[in-house]
């Protein structure tokens, strides 16, 4: 949306411009700065949402790689960015951080990471990888066996389960 704006910035400027009652409305050289700053710092952002509320099946799994991608890439103030830009960008990741600082959605995260292929333990911290692998296994474990009230098994054919699944 901010992005439109500011493409059309001119005529906005000329139609805003040529009404007396809406001359106040034109924009000045520093809304158009804050409006850059604000659009450079969530432009990716609202790229990468886009294409996450695109997929048909988004999973709680998602949200350690994307933390990961936001902290180290997406988020990370640049050279080039003005002030006002850094300081978006570091706001958002304080209040990433505060979101998802709380242990126990941490170890929920942790969880549903080890169990979806395509992370397992890329995105875990390497001290928590063992205690979590433990945990899944132990928590798999305290599963209720399950019942097979199909017909009988042929002999020599096993068939392999897993708890719970």
């Amino acid at each position: 949306m901010i992005e439109r704006f500011l493409e059309q910035e001119k005529a906005v400027v000329r139609v805003l411009g040529s009404d007396k009652k809406s001359r106040h409305l034109v924009p000045i050289w520093q809304d158009l700065d804050v409006l850059e700053s604000i659009n450079k710092a969530v432009k990716q952002l609202q790229e990468f949402t886009d294409a996450l509320s695109g997929e048909s099946y988004v999973s709680v799994s998602y949200i350690k790689p994307v933390f990961h991608l936001f902290k180290t890439s997406l988020l990370q103030p640049e050279e080039e960015d003005a002030e006002l830009t850094k300081t978006i960008k570091g706001k958002i990741m304080r209040y990433l951080d505060d979101k998802y600082s709380d242990p126990v959605k941490d170890e929920l995260l942790d969880m549903s990471s080890l169990v979806d292929p395509r992370f397992r333990t890329t995105y875990i911290d390497p001290d928590k990888v063992e205690p979590v692998k433990k945990r899944a296994v132990a928590e798999m474990m305290s599963l209720p066996a399950p019942t097979n009230n199909s017909t009988p098994q042929q002999p020599g054919t096993a068939v392999q389960t897993i708890p719970g699944w």
